[in-house]
């Protein structure tokens, strides 16, 4: 099969590895999905239980698998994880392996390969290099035994050292969205940040929701442990992009644009709670600095219900003057931002911060129709900007609040009874949060 626009992002975009790869190495196989799997700093007996899971899942349904394993690191840095990087290379060295430049194929079972890639002690990052790159780098593999017919599935997976696969992982349904984002769970067992990892869960939920209810086109979780990409849809967006952190937030904001997200009904993704400083913001340094938060006993807050309240009125706002001729839709436009100004300018100076009359005014110029015109103000008015919005307007106007009062004050949150725990409050945000997806994320709310 030909896959030409495979061939021109192998050509123009893909990483380094992606075009040495020997390929002798994989002259006799084949497989049915393709697995990427950034390393660093992981322990090697902890990553060897996963590939055990991984070929006792897979023998059970008898489905061929390439993992592509990027150990990636600053081999400048002398860091807790440099070294355990360096004993994980030494762990594969004792195995004798046979390495080309820095790939390792090593068949693990009839249905498991891995191929180690070294970018840690062979060829390591550059100091400022990160999960974005090792997640680019293995799929931009996959997209090359896919361009060569070695790879069934349109479908590019990606996770981490922490994740724990269920058994229906694989069973990917037809689908024309973009990507899709399983469900998660987090394992906090003797985990002595359990309460900070749950408080700082309890956020992701919270802002999902909120987004939810604001009518967002980009509602969706945003976990780079637990994604599958449609192979067409990276290529056309240029994969990841090469960031120390946020490369899960950014790709995806780029997919949505192309195409809805879908929401993956199965079993969750189980990520295993744990401090970690690998990158410089997400799960793993969040839950560091919340776990310190508690210690010196400053409560944990949460953005503001009256900031998604105020996007959501702004979204309504935008979406009915859009959808309305030139004219008319100006002429509300107008009177809106007018009204703002007079009466609550600080909430108006968010908007011009992130040039949203300007976008709008250029989407009442460069499209005649309702439709693309509304498609242009989302295009631009991004899950980027709305992030920064809800920033903003933390900053400005809405002060953060204690949790417990944020999500009691919130009616996307449906709390009518006393919060009395962080477990039970996650608990009620995970039920409603997977309850409110359905199928695909906001389905209703294409652009």
């Amino acid at each position: 099969m030909s896959y030409p626009n495979l061939s021109k992002y192998l050509s123009t975009y893909a990483e380094p590895e992606a075009q040495s790869f020997p390929s002798h190495l994989l002259a006799d196989h084949s497989f049915d999905f393709g697995l990427t799997l950034p390393l660093r700093g992981e322990d090697p007996h902890e990553i060897e239980q996963r590939l055990v899971s991984l070929r006792e899942l897979l023998g059970q349904h008898g489905k061929r698998v390439i993992v592509v394993a990027v150990i990636n690191g600053a081999g400048t840095k002398q860091s807790e994880y440099e070294k355990a990087n360096q004993d994980l290379i030494s762990f594969l060295d004792s195995q004798s392996p046979e390495w080309n430049d820095s790939f390792f194929l090593q068949n693990q079972s009839p249905f498991l390969s891995v191929l180690w890639v070294d970018r840690a002690i062979r060829r390591p990052f550059g100091d400022k290099q990160g999960v974005g790159l090792a997640r680019k780098i293995g799929c931009d593999l996959l997209i090359r035994f896919r361009y060569q017919n070695k790879l069934r599935s349109p479908w590019l997976f990606t996770t981490d050292a922490d994740a724990s696969l269920p058994e229906d992982y694989f069973n990917i349904p037809h689908s024309s969205a973009t990507a899709f984002h399983f469900p998660y769970r987090h394992d906090a067992k003797g985990f002595e940040g359990k309460e900070a990892l749950t408080l700082y869960e309890i956020h992701l939920r919270y802002y999902f929701l909120g987004l939810l209810w604001a009518n967002s086109p980009y509602a969706y979780p945003t976990i780079g442990s637990c994604l599958a990409i449609n192979a067409d849809s990276y290529v056309q967006v240029r994969g990841f992009q090469d960031r120390q952190a946020g490369e899960d937030f950014h790709l995806l904001n780029k997919l949505r644009k192309l195409g809805p997200l879908e929401y993956r009904h199965s079993y969750p993704i189980t990520l295993r709670g744990r401090f970690s400083q690998r990158v410089p913001f997400g799960t793993g340094q969040s839950t560091i600095e919340i776990h310190e938060q508690l210690n010196r006993e400053v409560p944990f807050t949460l953005y503001p219900p009256a900031a998604f309240s105020f996007l959501k009125s702004f979204l309504s706002q935008m979406t009915d003057a859009l959808s309305q001729d030139s004219t008319k839709g100006l002429s509300q436009v107008t009177d809106y931002f007018s009204t703002l100004s007079a009466y609550h300018p600080t909430l108006f100076e968010c908007l011009q911060t992130l040039q949203v009359p300007k976008i709008v005014k250029e989407a009442f110029q460069s499209r005649p129709k309702p439709e693309p015109r509304i498609r242009h103000f989302h295009t631009s008015f991004d899950a980027l900007k709305t992030l920064r919005l809800i920033h903003l307007l933390e900053e400005r106007s809405f002060p953060r609040l204690p949790w417990t009062e944020a999500l009691q004050g919130a009616i996307f949150c449906d709390f009518s009874d006393e919060i009395q725990t962080p477990d039970k409050a996650l608990a009620s945000l995970q039920a409603l949060e997977e309850k409110s997806l359905g199928t695909l994320f906001n389905c209703d709310r294409s652009f």
